[in-house]
């Protein structure tokens, strides 16, 4: 990892924590990152990675990626470098056209850390209309998890469907049911979450995450309906504890890039 820059041009981002602070390229953080294969509860080991503004918002106008920046997707990247695969809710896959793919350009560092050249795809639905005409659908291997009362023309012909018991009679399956079959039928040891608020709520609601990197833009919204990056009908149960800050950085505009660790 580079931590040197021209000293004709300011550093994009700095490290802040844990000091010494050095300049880095935004492209430079959590480059090197390496997760560990499997969590203490014999499941994969779960990050969530999220983006919200000052006062707590993850989209705006209906879309998260309408808040972070340029530097903020460049490291969703490198944090999807460290993965097995990625997973999404439906309500996100209905309010963006997805793109769950590393460039070209990153997919050798992920053989180098002996992963697979682009991470698997993941869906998780609770059973509602599955949205038309997605780029997601394209991408090799593509897997959507969800409730057995989902009818089969609902489904992309392409994918993979695991279908789940509800257990609960809601018409959601349990996070835990999706990552045994994650694990025992794909493999996977390794898994991102990229949202939305409702699937992160109901990870953390089960403490199956192990992670949280959070990027919080210089904007404030200010109001309106919009939900939070944990949006549940219920409160976590006890709330979520033994957090820890793992590191810091800063973007010259003000944007933050956190990482924690979740006990």
């Amino acid at each position: 990892m580079s931590k040197e820059t021209s000293s004709s041009s300011p550093p994009d981002a700095f490290g802040l924590y844990p000091p010494p602070s050095f300049p880095l390229e935004p492209s430079d953080i959590h480059a090197d990152l390496v997760l560990p294969e499997g969590s203490s509860r014999d499941e994969p080991y779960t990050v969530i990675n999220a983006v919200s503004t000052l006062d707590g918002r993850a989209a705006l106008d209906g879309k998260s990626s309408t808040i972070g920046s340029a530097a903020d997707r460049a490291i969703m990247r490198n944090v999807r470098c460290a993965v097995d695969a990625v997973l999404v809710g439906i309500g996100t896959l209905r309010a963006e056209n997805l793109d769950l793919t590393v460039p070209t350009e990153l997919v050798q560092r992920r053989r180098g850390k002996g992963l697979r050249d682009q991470p698997l795809p993941i869906i998780l639905t609770g059973g509602s209309a599955i949205p038309k005409g997605r780029r997601l659908y394209e991408q090799q291997g593509l897997v959507i998890i969800g409730p057995r009362s989902l009818q089969d023309e609902q489904r992309p012909r392409a994918a993979n469907y695991r279908a789940l018991p509800d257990r609960q009679g809601n018409g959601r399956v349990e996070i835990g049911d999706v990552l045994r079959v994650l694990k025992e039928e794909f493999g996977i040891g390794r898994l991102l979450v990229e949202g939305g608020p409702a699937v992160n709520h109901s990870f953390l609601s089960g403490a199956h995450v192990d992670e949280l990197f959070l990027t919080l833009a210089p904007r404030i919204s200010g109001g309106g309906d919009a939900p939070n990056v944990v949006s549940g009908t219920e409160t976590l149960p006890g709330g979520v504890r033994n957090v820890r800050l793992v590191s810091v950085h800063a973007m010259a505009d003000g944007e933050l890039y956190l990482r924690y660790l979740l006990g």
